[in-house]
This record gives structure tokens, C-alpha cells and sequence, in this order.
């Protein structure tokens, strides 16, 4: 699910559908079926527009969404920035929540975010178990006790109760 800030305090929500190709004929987006639009909320980057990826590792259609994405983010126009927050609907999406937080205090999201994806999606991990995941980090490079400060540090916590919030916000 992509949901987008422009310039001037309008929100916009898109929803990615995987669909037959569009007709020949320009069609145009109507609001409260393909979009909706929602209330103002604070961006972080400043006058460039802000393009938020709310997302689950464990959702299907997120991670066959992810290499469209990697492509867009790669050719996107210099006043536009990509922003990934992980979807907290339920506590149970938490742990994932916890993951994407740990691997950036850590520096370690760009190099392994679509590695989560992977070893979610094909290698079917059980990555909502603290185990697990610490036995992922390392086999990934990680430090043992590094991944283990910062997974349940408060600064990973916080981040957590602010994509909560983010979620709810933007639903």
C-alpha cells in the first residue's frame, strides 16, 4: 500500500491493483473508489514530496510489490522521497515492525530489507520468534549482541509506537 504527501498539505492514498492493462483511452483516477483522500500529515522531508510505503513483511502482495518499487525509487525525480513505514494494524505485526527498526539503528536496512522479504516469503522463517531472528541476523553478519541491544532497545520501541500511530493516521 502506497500512500503519498504533496507539497500544500493534500494527502493522496493509492492503492496498487494488479489488473488487466488499462484501456487506450486516458482514464482518470476517481476519488473515494481508487483513492481517498485523507487529512494533512506532517511529512519529514521537508518541500520535497513525501512518497510513504506503508508495508508487512509477512504480506504477499508487499513483496511482490517490492522490486517495482526498488525500480521506482531508483529512477524517481530529485524532489521526491520514499519513505518506508512498516504497517502496524495489529500487535501481531509488531515483531516485523521490530525488525525493519532494528536493521536501520543499526545501518544494516538498505543492505538486507528485501533479505527479510526472502527469507519471510521463500525460505518461510518464523520471523516473529526474537530467536529466530537473532539466529537470521547473525547468519546475516550481524554481531550477536549488537542485534540483540538494539532489537529491543527503546529507541526500537518508540519507532514501533510511532508506526503504530503512522498507521492509524493514515487509515
Amino acid at each position: 500500500m502506497i500512500r503519498a504527501r504533496v507539497r500544500g498539505g493534500f494527502a493522496l492514498l493509492a492503492v496498487v491493483a494488479f489488473a488487466a492493462p488499462a484501456p487506450a483511452q486516458e482514464t482518470r483516477a476517481r476519488q473515494d473508489i481508487e483513492y481517498r483522500l485523507i487529512a494533512p500529515q506532517p511529512v519529514e522531508t521537508g518541500d520535497k514530496i513525501e512518497v510513504v510505503d506503508f508495508f508487512w513483511y509477512g504480506c504477499p502482495h508487499c513483496n511482490d510489490f517490492q522490486p517495482s518499487l526498488e525500480n521506482w525509487s531508483k529512477r524517481k525525480p530529485a524532489d521526491v522521497v520514499l519513505r518506508r513505514v512498516p504497517a502496524v494494524f495489529r500487535d501481531s505485526w509488531a515483531p516485523h515492525a521490530r525488525i525493519f527498526y532494528t536493521l536501520e539503528q543499526l545501518g544494516e536496512l538498505e543492505r538486507l530489507h528485501q533479505k527479510v522479504y526472502f527469507s519471510y516469503h521463500v525460505e518461510e522463517l518464523q520471523m516473529s520468534r526474537p530467536d529466530v531472528m537473532e539466529r537470521w541476523a547473525v547468519a546475516n553478519g550481524i554481531d550477536r549482541e549488537l542485534w540483540r541491544k538494539a532489537y529491543s532497545s527503546a529507541a526500537v520501541d518508540a519507532r514501533i509506537e510511532n508506526a503504530k500511530r503512522l498507521t492509524e493516521a493514515y487509515t
